[in-house]
């Protein structure tokens, strides 16, 4: 994948998250103005619920998308697996400094900085330790609450990311059986009613063909029937011209 294409998804993807969090942000406005103007709500009940339901029911189908497993469906598990099979598209440090010294030249790579989120300390456990306890010994207001920030290549900075989508696996199975069942046309519905189809074909199939062996056999005895006739037949006919020659 090229560049160009990368960046394509990657703003796809961020468009469907704006749009998750623009959905959700009237969803909580609707809730703190439905305690200031809930009279006049109260006017048009239906109208606000069924907007409301809408708002709901968009908003998880986003989240929903950005998280679907379905293979080459664009996601954001689909961006992640497409950088790290596109690094060489990334540069691994976000700066190489170059110092002229005395007629030598000295090059120092400036790795990424990030703050970690409270839900991304326990992928460094180490270096968190470690900062805080200096922060502790610099009396450092609130020094528990304070980010820690790490150094990381791209490469790191990838694997972090990774980390933190692996990490909600469990949500994102819940976010996918929510989405079963709201919609009818969900994957496993479909497997079970595909499931469900071949087995009733199967059924008839087999009734088909217990139904074709019945004819079968009841053809069989009709033409057994047939010849014991036509041997029955063969003979008084035999015997009727005997005694018609001895007479």
């Amino acid at each position: 994948m090229d560049k160009e294409k990368l960046i394509k998804l990657a703003e796809d993807l961020y468009q469907s998250a704006f749009d998750a969090n623009a959905y959700y942000a009237i969803m909580m406005q609707y809730r703190e103005m439905s305690k200031k103007y809930n009279d006049e709500m109260n006017l048009s009940p239906a109208f606000y619920q069924v907007v409301y339901g809408a708002l709901q029911k968009a908003c998880f189908m986003e989240i929903a998308k950005l998280y679907d497993k379905t293979k080459d469906v664009v996601s954001v598990g689909l961006l992640l697996k497409y950088c790290r099979d596109n690094l060489d598209l990334f540069p691994e440090y976000r700066d190489i400094v170059t110092i002229k010294e005395e007629g030598r030249e000295y090059s120092f790579q400036v790795p990424y900085q990030h703050h970690l989120k409270p839900t991304e300390e326990c992928f460094y456990e180490n270096e968190v330790k470690s900062q805080r306890e200096i922060l502790k010994l610099f009396d450092t207001p609130d020094f528990e609450k304070v980010p820690i920030q790490v150094n990381l290549t791209f490469s790191e900075f990838l694997g972090l990311y990774q980390k933190r989508f692996c990490s909600l696996s469990k949500k994102q199975e819940n976010i996918r059986v929510q989405r079963n069942k709201i919609y009818a046309h969900n994957d496993d519905l479909f497997t079970d009613y595909e499931a469900q189809r071949k087995k009733q074909a199967e059924e008839e199939e087999k009734l088909e063909r217990e139904r074709r062996m019945q004819e079968a056999m009841e053809n069989l005895f009709c033409m057994y029937h047939m010849m014991k006739m036509m041997e029955c037949g063969n003979f008084y006919v035999e015997k009727h011209m005997k005694q018609t020659k001895q007479s």
